[in-house]
């Protein structure tokens, strides 16, 4: 039987698609305006591409046709990072081979890309970028001294960038930035230590800068990741070192940070998580079999998890999870052929 997560859906993979290509990395996934996919990804040649979906009157028409289309002029060196601002466009981010912080953005919605812009150099880790509180894009990474630098766009004309600011920390792999109920964004990361340590915004859209990192919890193997509960309080996960999936969960002050509990599993990759529409988180890992298994949350909100369920989905890396125009959840996975699947959740 397939893993039924959200009532109604289940993941039979009946609608799976192989998007071909030969990617490398993770990829990145994120919707345009109304709502339809658009994904990134780094292909052997380590350039940038795109494929996404096209418009059918009010509904979506699939894949555009052709395949995958390069972003001209660019050259990456790991995963790209993409979000979509306020003003409904799209800004990729990635790290070039020669260590520097470039992006592109749709100067008009739906729109193509302009050409790249160079943000920053001495950038030797991925970026990871999400939005404040006003809308205004930030990104975060590792740099030279593997301290936390970031930048942000300067005005809510949602135009130019700040200059490379330090927010101090002896980190390795990559941030995890989210912006909890209260309107102010916190980044979280691996110390040098293997423990996960967390800074905060003092007031939203860090307009009276930032607090010093400061200890979350003990026994991080691998970057974290981090996502909201129902409720906007932040949540954080991660591989512990005892190879299990992990969670922690911000506390009603907006502040601390509550017990870690495990979900149990052997996972080689920190796990992904995202907000089903009835509420509560589904966990994406992958096992030490190479395969995609799953956990739900059990009620909204909550620390406890269910048992991880297999899906039989073979991974070859990381996993890209995206909301449809109609909120069901879409996973994206490199296959162990190089070819990029999507796996969305299918009607019951």
């Amino acid at each position: 039987m397939p893993p039924t997560t959200t009532p109604g859906l289940n993941w039979n993979g009946s609608l799976n698609v192989n998007l071909g290509g030969t990617v490398a990395n993770l990829v990145a996934a994120v919707n345009e305006a109304d709502d339809r996919i658009v994904v990134f990804a780094r292909d052997t040649a380590n350039a940038l591409r795109l494929r996404w979906l096209v418009r059918n009157g009010d509904d979506e028409g699939g894949w555009n046709t052709g395949g995958y289309a390069t972003i001209a002029n660019t050259t990456i060196a790991g995963p790209p990072t993409a979000v979509r601002g306020k003003d409904g466009r799209i800004r990729v981010f990635w790290r070039t081979p020669g260590n520097e912080l470039w992006t592109v953005t749709q100067p008009l919605v739906y729109g193509g890309f302009t050409a790249p812009v160079r943000l920053a150099r001495f950038v030797p880790g991925e970026p990871a970028a999400c939005l404040n509180a006003d809308g205004r894009v930030a990104v975060f990474y590792r740099g030279t001294n593997n301290d936390v630098w970031f930048q942000q766009q300067a005005l809510v004309d949602y135009s130019n960038y700040t200059p490379p600011a330090p927010l101090g920390g002896v980190i390795t792999g990559t941030p995890a930035p989210a912006l909890s109920g209260d309107g102010r964004l916190s980044v979280f990361v691996r110390g040098t230590d293997g423990n996960l340590w967390a800074a905060t915004q003092n007031e939203p859209n860090g307009t009276t800068g930032w607090g010093t990192f400061r200890q979350v919890l003990t026994g991080c193997a691998d970057s974290p990741s981090a996502t909201t509960d129902a409720d906007r309080r932040i949540r954080v996960f991660y591989r512990g070192t005892d190879n299990a999936a992990w969670s922690v969960r911000q506390n009603d002050d907006w502040g601390d940070y509550g017990t870690p509990v495990s979900l149990r599993g052997t996972i080689t990759f920190m796990p992904s998580a995202i907000l089903a529409m009835d509420g509560r988180l589904e966990v994406f890992v992958r096992g030490t079999d190479g395969n995609v298994w799953i956990s739900s949350q059990q009620t909204p909100n909550a620390d406890q998890f269910t048992t991880f369920a297999a899906t039989g989905w073979a991974s070859a890396g990381a996993i890209a999870l995206v909301h449809g125009y109609d909120n069901r959840i879409h996973v994206f996975i490199r296959g162990t052929n190089g070819n990029l699947w999507q796996i969305p959740q299918s009607f019951v």
